[in-house]
Formats: structure tokens, sequence, C-alpha cells
């Protein structure tokens, strides 16, 4: 967690970090706490959003609800 505490030290808000560091949590297996970040991600309109649907990364989270509701809100097309 201390690489997550510096990530956020290094790029303070405004500065869109929550989409790396949802991918940190999504790596440890972490599942609600990179869910979270996700939407903290799209409240956020960060930029990395974009490449959600198709980052591997995220591979283990795509059958969460929680997830799946993000992917919606980005209504990214069929």
């Amino acid at each position: 967690m201390e690489t997550i505490s510096q990530l956020q030290e290094l790029f303070p808000k405004p500065y869109p970090v929550a989409y790396w560091i949802a991918m940190i949590y999504a790596g440890l297996n972490q599942t609600q706490e990179a869910c979270c970040w996700l939407e903290t991600g799209y409240e956020e309109r960060a930029a990395h959003m974009v490449y959600l649907k198709v980052d591997p990364r995220f591979d283990k989270l795509r059958s969460v609800p929680r997830f799946q509701s993000v992917l919606e809100g980005l209504q990214f097309p069929a």
C-alpha cells in the first residue's frame, strides 16, 4: 500500500490517478477497492478510463457487477 500512498502524494488532485490506483488494487486482487477507484475515475472523467473495456489488467473484474456498472456508465459502443 506504500506505492499507492506515494502515487497519491506525487500526483495530488486534480491530477487523475484513480485509474492507476484501481489497476494496483486489481493486481492485488482487492476487487472492492479497485472498483471504488474506478468509480472515482469515472466521476473525475479520467482520460485513461477510455481503455477500461480492453485493458487486460482488469480482466479479473469483468464479472463483478460494480465493474460492469462503471463500464455501462462510460457508454462504450458494443
